[in-house]
């Protein structure tokens, strides 16, 4: 296994015959459903993806919680996910669900310091 990073803060694990097994970015990852809402104003604070199909993008947004949640919420409606989990806290939502081969999860928290900051994950992953 081999690890390569730059001075970009990003890394790259492939195995010795070439696959990538692991690559991290601060951006949306090559790959990433377009129809996935990227809204303005959401920032990619680190991102993952992997050659069987996995994508993982942290996101911070400024944007109240209960807008963040409720555009994802309408989304996975809106494309026909089937809800396989759903957990509800204050400032705190996590959903997943499927749709074919495909998962979709999004987990969502308030910061409880400033009580503006939305921090969360999208996770996409589609089986061949």
């Amino acid at each position: 296994m081999k690890t390569e990073g730059g001075e970009t803060g990003s890394a790259t694990m492939t195995t010795d015959a070439g696959k990538t097994v692991l690559s991290s970015e601060s951006e949306w990852p090559k790959g990433f459903p377009n129809e996935i809402p990227k809204p303005e104003g959401v920032k990619v604070t680190a991102s993952a993806h992997n050659d069987s199909g996995n994508m993982t993008v942290s996101i911070e947004s400024k944007k109240p919680f209960d807008e963040v949640v409720k555009l994802y919420q309408d989304y996975v409606k809106s494309v026909g996910y089937a809800q396989a989990l759903e957990l509800k806290e204050d400032g705190y939502y996590m959903y997943s669900g499927t749709r074919g081969n495909e998962t979709f999860t999004f987990t969502f928290s308030l910061d409880q310091e400033d009580n503006k900051t939305v921090a969360g994950a999208l996770v996409y992953e589609h089986k061949e």
